[in-house]
């Protein structure tokens, strides 16, 4: 969990409370200090795992510098320090353990480290995040704050999550996060999880791979295109097919868990690119498009025929009553509802949006309750898509991904900042 951080010391003048005094020369110019235990994650109240120390060495003299005065000071979130006066030892390090205080957010303890008569000044500051339980948490933490995707098996608890083309494991608690090993592919981009128990991961260069033991271990499956190697967009519906599109290419389907990819559809343009794939529990299929398009198969999926929707749709969803929901650019975004097999689509609900964007994992049920992300509005919650409150109004929130227990990661417009909303520790 410790990370370093090398930070030139400078000549800095210090706050009143400091028992340090101000600075008289130049000498801390040839000093530097390492930090440890950076950037860690806890609860409101709780000490980090991990104590946070500073290493002072003369990067002239070579050697590490011991005897000087530390002190540390709890900047924002109300925490404390359980130490906050000390020495370096004859390592050139000193620590301290931080307990965080109630403020959800990044929260900050600085260090100043030097001699009484100001001959030796080095500063540097601390983060950490806090989270509370049941109210939003925003962190700029790594790698929350790059999650692209994510998949969960309600079962057995296992999260798994894909941040910059690296594949993670969720621990005991919803933040945090571990870099899964068994991975030995390069570039994972798409991870699925099929009622099959089977994740699936489709990479940038069109590999595609399977986990059959909660990520324990992968093996290669066939390529939906033996000549593509750039990456497809991928589905998978209730019966574990796995569908694919690509670039021109069309759409292909595996019936068997990725060991064989066929070409039999009938009925959609190559250019058309998955972007929902549904399959109602009498077997009919809606394939809805990155065009804003809609198509339906009743014979599995071999010929399809186009259904006319309602403005121009970002997201197609499926509900537990074969009820297809629809949320189109109509009105800001407007919520339609289909009882009918999309014969006839009913508008149901109209927000206000700051801004438009594809809509991913926008739609997830916890409890008996359905919990619906408008990009540029914030979340609805719904149990029969007829009525819908509030739950939480947030004009720059962009995607929702949830995890195996129901816990919330809400990515934002720009990039830097997620937001968490979870139960507390265990």
């Amino acid at each position: 969990m410790n990370k370093y951080i090398l930070i030139l010391g400078i000549a800095a003048v210090t706050a009143s409370c400091s028992k340090l005094s101000d600075p008289i020369s130049e000498i801390s110019e040839s000093y530097y200090l390492s930090s440890s235990g950076q950037n860690q994650k806890a609860f409101g109240g709780e000490y980090l795992q991990d104590s946070i120390f500073v290493t002072v060495y003369d990067q002239l003299n070579y050697r590490h510098i011991a005897g000087l005065d530390v002190e540390f000071e709890v900047v924002s979130g109300g925490g404390s320090i359980e130490t906050q006066y000390t020495k370096t030892d004859s390592r050139g390090m000193a620590g301290a353990r931080w307990k965080l205080g109630s403020q959800t957010g990044t929260q900050v303890v600085r260090v100043r480290v030097g001699k009484a008569d100001g001959s030796v000044f080095l500063t540097l500051s601390f983060s950490a995040s806090c989270f509370l339980p049941d109210t939003w948490n925003a962190t700029t933490a790594y790698p929350d704050i790059g999650f692209s995707d994510m998949a969960a098996d309600t079962v057995s608890g296992t999260t798994l999550a894909v941040s910059n083309s690296t594949m993670y494991i969720q621990g005991d608690r919803f933040y945090e996060w571990e870099q899964l090993g068994s991975v030995t592919f390069s570039q994972p981009r798409r991870i699925l999880f099929g009622n099959d128990r089977n994740f699936y991961a489709g990479t940038w260069d069109g590999r595609l791979y399977k986990s059959a033991n909660l990520g324990l271990s992968w093996s290669e499956c066939a390529k939906p295109w033996d000549n593509n190697s750039y990456f497809y967009y991928m589905g998978i519906t209730s019966d574990n097919t796995l569908w694919a599109t690509a670039n021109g290419r069309g759409l292909r389907c595996s019936r068997d868990g990725g060991q064989s990819w066929t070409t039999d559809t009938i009925g959609i343009d190559s250019g058309e690119m998955l972007s929902d794939i549904c399959r109602l529990s009498d077997g009919t299929l809606f394939f809805f498009t990155l065009s804003c398009h809609l198509y339906k198969s009743t014979d599995g999926g071999h010929q399809w025929t186009s259904v006319p929707v309602p403005g121009y749709p970002l997201k197609l969803f499926v509900n537990e009553n074969d009820e297809l929901i629809l949320f189109s650019q109509v009105n800001g975004i407007t919520v339609y509802k289909s009882t009918d097999k999309g014969e006839n689509f009913v508008s149901v609900k109209s927000v206000p949006v700051s801004f438009y964007t594809m809509m991913d994992h926008t739609v997830h049920r916890r409890g008996g309750i359905y919990y619906l992300l408008i990009p540029g509005y914030g979340i609805l919650k719904t149990s029969d898509f007829n009525t819908y409150t509030s739950f939480w109004q947030h004009n720059t929130a962009r995607d929702m991904l949830m995890d195996a227990t129901g816990n919330f990661l809400v990515t934002e417009l720009q990039s830097g900042t997620v937001n968490y909303f979870g139960v507390g520790p265990k």
